[in-house]
């Protein structure tokens, strides 16, 4: 998916009157973020799919696994591969009731009873991008991880001050996320095909509010690219 529909007097406007800074990883002081890639809402099976033909929606969520299946799902084990040979941290992140009842989640979350629990089939990450002993998992509780977790703690622990954030879904818990890494610190990078939402124009408008003034957005391979260059602030 090509970035040029941004709108370029967007960019512009916003480097006024500093402007905002080139992002250059250092992987010695960054970490990939994985949003939620767990049976739940990012397999076509689980408890997202199966509401969809309960409620005989199945034809409008189509785009999102495709998607999923074709495109984000590769692309975010690519950047595991590329984050695991830089010695990044990886970090999981996933909607688990720790309460196993869901009460411990946020009234949203309850609303919509999105509630598996830890040890629930839903619960469990999606195997081609599945955590390797090292990795990182965090229950969350909200669409922010940073609000429902205790990842921010983790992460300063960790002396990350760059994240890589991937995942489900570009306009909820991946935007969520980002604009709060981005406002409690951190600097921000997102690899575009690594995102999927529930239709082209939420992820598309999602991708447009991030970027440039939230995180960079760029295509995956640009952001591969990155893993090897010489580290520079910021």
């Amino acid at each position: 998916m090509s970035l040029d529909h941004i709108d370029l007097q967007l960019r512009q406007c916003f480097r006024l009157p500093g402007g905002m800074p080139e992002f250059r990883l250092d992987p010695g002081r960054a970490a990939l973020v994985v949003i939620d890639m767990q049976r739940l809402d990012a397999h076509r099976d689980g408890e997202f799919g199966r509401r969809a033909d309960v409620h005989g929606v199945r034809g409008h969520v189509e785009w999102f696994f495709d998607r999923l299946e074709h495109l984000t799902v590769p692309a975010i084990a690519a950047l595991l591969a590329a984050a695991r040979e830089a010695g990044m941290p990886v970090v999981h992140t996933r909607i688990a009731s720790l309460t196993g009842d869901g009460r411990d989640l946020g009234w949203r979350y309850r609303y919509w009873d999105m509630t598996a629990g830890v040890d629930e089939p839903d619960s469990e990450f999606l195997p081609e991008v599945a955590p390797v002993p090292g990795d990182i998992v965090i229950n969350k509780t909200t669409t922010s991880a940073f609000i429902g977790s205790h990842i921010d703690r983790i992460l300063r622990n960790l002396g990350v001050e760059q994240l890589v954030v991937c995942g489900v879904m570009t306009s909820g818990c991946v935007e969520s996320t980002v604009r709060d890494a981005a406002d409690s610190g951190y600097h921000v990078l997102v690899a575009e095909e690594a995102c999927a939402a529930l239709t082209e124009t939420a992820h598309v408008n999602s991708i447009n509010a991030m970027h440039p003034v939230f995180a960079t957005v760029e295509p995956l391979a640009a952001a591969l690219a990155r893993f090897t260059r010489p580290p520079a602030d910021p």
